[in-house]
């Protein structure tokens, strides 16, 4: 499974480290790597912006096979609970691979580009591009709704029974598993990052313009408030109902995801583009693009920070003994931790 779930919550099952871990392996590819992090139980996956495919043992790090889609990647695939990667190109091509060894199951191309992370929900992918498409798991289009301009901030699904995405010009759009229209709402600016879900079934996202709202399964606003910042990554929700929110000008806040009254600040002094982890426990993990890993607690207080190569522009995948961090210079490296 993906650490970031259908609710596109952002949060890990697992322990994280509480003090300063140990890099306990790097792999150096080819290109730099800019999509989320895929994960099985021992194998994680990188897309490289070029095309490249690549199984990793968790544990060691070494190669266990790789694929070259001679294609440009602009986004995030999806992971099967049944082993099917799912890939989609800059031209809209869209590949199935055997998460065991990489082979092409199937391919299908869409009328345009694929711009969004791709969404596995109800037995259906979710493709945004100029507007959502969706896909069976055999490949075959269900149906596909357009927009004005592209969507670049991934779908998420809800619990009733539809999809949920933001669109550039400033609208969350709600789409029943038909494709058919439940309601459409408009938020103060655009999303990059797309919503996240809560677990009373709230809907929450972040705009260009520093807005973050809340939104109910009706597509009411419940609440808004406003951050001195852009927000360009996902918002991480929390079990102890706070959102993790991460600001272009580089603090993580904890906001009460039932009001919106913000309840902490942590400031990293640099550029934050990609959604915090949250550990089971409630400690964070954050790259920044000043080539740092932060790790602040549950109450916004420091627990420990390392410095990497370059800057981290995807969120740190969190297993049982590793925390997985892939930065722009093409390196994946794993932080090894104990919880003896």
């Amino acid at each position: 499974m993906a650490l970031v779930n259908s609710k596109r919550q952002n949060r890990s099952d697992n322990l994280g480290p509480q003090t300063r871990p140990v890099v306990k392996w790097q792999r150096k590819q080819s290109a730099p790597l800019r999509h989320d992090l895929l994960h099985s139980l021992t194998t994680v996956y990188t897309t490289a912006p070029n095309g490249i495919i690549t199984a990793h043992n968790a544990e060691q790090g070494d190669i266990r096979w790789q694929r070259n889609l001679h294609a440009l990647i602009d986004a995030s695939g999806a992971l099967s609970a049944k082993g099917v990667l799912y890939v989609g190109s800059r031209k809209g091509m869209v590949w199935a691979l055997d998460a065991q060894n990489g082979k092409v199951i199937w391919t299908h191309k869409l009328s345009s580009g694929l711009s969004a992370d791709i969404l596995l929900a109800n037995d259906t992918l979710y493709l945004g591009n100029r507007g959502i498409t969706a896909l069976t798991l055999d490949g075959a289009e269900r149906w596909h709704v357009a927009e004005p301009s592209a969507v670049y901030g991934s779908p998420a699904w809800h619990p009733k029974g539809f999809v949920v995405y933001a669109t550039m010009h400033g609208e969350l759009v709600a789409l029943d598993a038909n494709g058919k229209r439940r309601w459409r709402s408009e938020i103060a600016g655009g999303a990059d990052a797309g919503p996240s879900l809560g677990e009373q079934g709230f809907i929450y996202v972040g705009t260009y313009l520093g807005n973050l709202i809340a939104l109910d399964a009706d597509g009411q606003v419940q609440w808004q408030s406003k951050v001195d910042s852009p927000l360009y990554a996902a918002l991480s929700v929390g079990k102890d109902h706070l959102l993790r929110v991460a600001s272009a000008q580089g603090e993580v806040l904890g906001v009460d995801a039932r009001t919106g009254s913000i309840q902490w600040r942590f400031s990293t002094g640099e550029a934050i583009s990609a959604a915090p982890t949250i550990a089971q426990e409630g400690a964070i993990y954050v790259g920044t693009e000043g080539n740092m890993v932060y790790s602040p607690s549950s109450r916004g207080h420091l627990l420990w920070t390392m410095a990497l190569g370059a800057p981290i522009v995807v969120p740190p995948l969190l297993l049982p003994r590793h925390l997985i961090v892939a930065s722009t210079d093409g390196y994946l490296q794993a932080l090894g931790f104990s919880h003896d």
